[in-house]
């Protein structure tokens, strides 16, 4: 009996981190995780995947990211800027689609789909819609388009959460 012929390869990212209080006052002890996993399946030139991202908070406290480029994880309306964390926390469902159409030096594309609610507690933060291209224009340059499309729930939990559309343009010098 021959083998399976071999079609595509799965691939995964985690990452884990712990974060806690440091003033020793006790005003503010919380200790919190954060986890992230992703799956992708690339066939051809098409790639699927899935994914989540938690960032902990119990009520009071937040998971605080204050050099995370949260424009790349938590979609690209920048609805989410967890600097200071939420205190509800933040989970971050997503699931997405790549591929690369044969234009040029070739034409990068992503959609892909976030569904957003608090870590602790009831409720429903909304979800969006992201789409990127991204052309290589030679050895050292890249366009980028982006564009996000966030919508709250009918009963945002989020504090401020509104409607939002965010179309960027990048020029990015790859080195």
């Amino acid at each position: 009996m021959g083998a399976l012929p071999r079609i595509a390869k799965l691939s995964y990212d985690v990452s884990v981190a712990y974060q806690a209080d440091n003033s020793g006052s006790g005003n503010r002890d919380f200790s919190l995780w954060y986890y992230a996993a992703t799956l992708s399946l690339p066939v051809n030139k098409l790639t699927l995947g899935a994914g989540f991202e938690i960032l902990e908070g119990d009520g009071s406290n937040g998971f605080k990211t204050p050099l995370a480029t949260v424009h790349a994880f938590n979609g690209f309306s920048d609805t989410f800027l967890p600097v200071a964390g939420f205190a509800q926390g933040l989970e971050d469902f997503f699931v997405f689609a790549s591929y690369a159409l044969p234009i040029g030096n070739g034409l990068a594309t992503r959609l892909s789909h976030h569904w957003f609610s608090p870590q602790s507690g009831p409720g429903n933060y909304g979800n969006e819609w992201n789409f990127t291209a991204s052309y290589k224009l030679n050895k050292y340059f890249d366009l980028v388009a982006k564009y996000g499309r966030y919508r709250p729930a009918a009963n945002p939990v989020a504090p401020g959460a509104a409607a939002k559309d965010m179309l960027t343009f990048e020029l990015n010098f790859v080195f």
